[in-house]
Order: structure tokens, then C-alpha cells, then sequence
């Protein structure tokens, strides 16, 4: 009896001694020793640090049970966060359902302000320090970089013709029924008119009767 009593003063020692690594404040519990907290680790080398079993995995698709997930608890939407080192290594964010595979999008500063990849101080929405690539969904499946108006109303295309193969034409299409115009600096150097396609090079009013007119600077038109 006296040997169980030793050993229930010592749990409940045990416990009070990891419970004082907590403190409450109204709802809150906050950490108030100077240490780390570990999930799957016991020597944590941040303030907060999580730990897959083995080497984590690219994110389910069913339900997760890889990295982090931010949820609420009125929708299915959540946040999942992970690491994938079972090839080659890779970070991953995935935004989606908790419970089905459906992904949902993923906003990044919402309210304002840029992003910047390779670089800490964006200048624009999207500020890229490098080169950057667009492939196309499958195969010899072409790829657009499109842009639209405030309004949704799409005005122009850049990218593979509609022919699905790799010897399809680059192009450049204008949906608005305006010229398309080359400039340098702020100097125009050539014209494509919309009506009729003719070409102006040193004129933004090439001949209606040439396809094609040239002018030199400071002389007459060729």
C-alpha cells in the first residue's frame, strides 16, 4: 500500500510539474517557458516545430493525414501545409475540402499589397527575380497568357496556336478590333492596322493600297 502511494504522489508530481509549463488567460493557454514546443519530435528547433512519420508525402487525395491542416469547424475548407522528401524534395501548400478530393483556390495577400518570388521587396502584384515558364496541361496541348480589363472583358492572347502540335504558329491575337502597336521606350517603331493587316514601320498610318510601308526617319515614305 505504502509502495502504491509513492507511486501515485510521484505521477501526480510529474503531472503538476508539466502542467506549470502552461498558463491560462481567460480562454487563452499560452507556453510560458523559454524552451520550444515539438509535435512528433522531442527536440523541437523552433518555437513551434511538427514532425511527419518517416519522410512525409505529397498531399492525399482523400482525406489528409500529411503536414498541417488549418481548419473551421463550420465548413469542409482548410488549409493543408506539407513536406515531400520521398523524391525530390519539395514544399507544398494545397488548399481544399477536409473530407473529399476537391480543391478549392488559394488567395495570397487578399487585401493588398505584392508578392515576390526570389526577392523580398515586390514592386508590383507578381515581382519575379528570374525566369519563369508556362507549359501547357498535357502533351503538344497549347498554352495562353491571356489578359483581361477590370471589367472581365478579355482584349489580348500570347501564346501557341490553336493546333495541338508541336509545330503550331506563336501568337499574338487582339480581340478589341484596335491596332497593335511596337514600341520603344515610348516610341512607336511599327503598326499592325486592324483593318486590312497592313504593316507601318516609322508611320502609324501605313498606305491602304501597301501591305507593307516603310518610312525612313526624316525622309520620304518608301
Amino acid at each position: 500500500m505504502k509502495k502504491l502511494s509513492a507511486i501515485v504522489v510521484s505521477l501526480l508530481f510529474a503531472v503538476s510539474g508539466q502542467a506549470q509549463q502552461w498558463t491560462t488567460s481567460g480562454t487563452n493557454i499560452y507556453n510560458a517557458n523559454t524552451g520550444n514546443v515539438g509535435i512528433g519530435t522531442s527536440t523541437p528547433i523552433t518555437k513551434l516545430q511538427t514532425m511527419d512519420a518517416a519522410n512525409g508525402g505529397s498531399p492525399n487525395t482523400t482525406t489528409p493525414t500529411m503536414g498541417i491542416l488549418l481548419s473551421g469547424s463550420g465548413t469542409n475548407g482548410s488549409l493543408n501545409l506539407g513536406i515531400d522528401a520521398t523524391g525530390t524534395f519539395y514544399s507544398w501548400i494545397q488548399s481544399r475540402n477536409k473530407t473529399a478530393n476537391i480543391s478549392y483556390n488559394l488567395a495570397l495577400n487578399p487585401n493588398g499589397a505584392n508578392v515576390g518570388i526570389g526577392l523580398t521587396a515586390p514592386l508590383q502584384k507578381l515581382h519575379i527575380n528570374g525566369n519563369f515558364r508556362v507549359d501547357g496541361p498535357s502533351g503538344t496541348t497549347h498554352s495562353d497568357l491571356e489578359f483581361y480589363r477590370a471589367d472581365g472583358v478579355k482584349f489580348a492572347t500570347i501564346g501557341q496556336g490553336i493546333l495541338a502540335n508541336a509545330n503550331s504558329t506563336f501568337d499574338i491575337q487582339h480581340f478589341n478590333g484596335n491596332d497593335i502597336r511596337f514600341l520603344n521606350n515610348t516610341v512607336e517603331q511599327m503598326r499592325i492596322v486592324a483593318t486590312g493587316g497592313n504593316v507601318g514601320i516609322g508611320t502609324p498610318t501605313p498606305y491602304v493600297s501597301s501591305r507593307l510601308h516603310v518610312k525612313a526617319p526624316g525622309a520620304n515614305p518608301w
